[in-house]
C-alpha cells in the first residue's frame, strides 16, 4: 500500500490545496467517521 500510494504521488503530483479538506463537507466529525468504518470492518 505504501509503495502503490508512492508511486501514485509521483505521477500525479497533487497540489496541497487540491487535497487538503477533501472530506470537509461531511456531516460526520473525523471520529465518527472512523467508528463507523471500523463497524463496518467487524460485521459479518
Amino acid at each position: 500500500m505504501r509503495e502503490a500510494l508512492v508511486i501514485w504521488l509521483e505521477q500525479q503530483q497533487p497540489q496541497h490545496q487540491a487535497v487538503f479538506g477533501l472530506w470537509r463537507h461531511r456531516p460526520l466529525d473525523s471520529l465518527a467517521i472512523e467508528k463507523a468504518l471500523r463497524t463496518e470492518w467487524s460485521d459479518p
